[in-house]
């Protein structure tokens, strides 16, 4: 893993595109419906909002692991423009969109992000 300020990365794959789509083919998870909405949606979003999106869409299981403030400082958009994206797709609050995404991520969280019941 590589630390980067607000962020943790995988370094533990090495290869090219080609590998990674392979490697992906040779392990496929369903898309969680909440990234499928966003994808729908993506092109229509207002730039902060894409943003969030963006994150959500490319690494789902990381943002389940966020809070907001530190959601907001790695897509670079306020809390108020992620509160506006998880309630245009119908939660309540910021907790209940991760709790929901983490679900559909296979029923576990990110590190750092404790399991909890609903």
């Amino acid at each position: 893993m590589l630390h980067i300020p607000g962020r943790v990365v995988n370094t533990s794959f090495v290869g090219n595109d080609h590998e990674m789509d392979e490697q992906r083919r040779a392990h496929p998870k369903a898309t969680p419906p909440i990234v499928v909405r966003l994808q729908a949606q993506f092109a229509e979003l207002p730039p902060a909002l894409a943003r969030v999106a963006k994150h959500v869409i490319n690494y789902p299981l990381e943002t389940t692991g966020l809070s907001i403030e530190a959601l907001s400082r790695v897509t670079e958009s306020g809390q108020a423009s992620i509160v506006r994206l998880v309630h245009n797709l119908g939660f309540e609050s910021f907790r209940s969109f991760k709790l929901a995404l983490a679900a559909q991520c296979g029923g576990t969280t990110a590190p750092g992000f404790p399991q909890q019941s609903v």
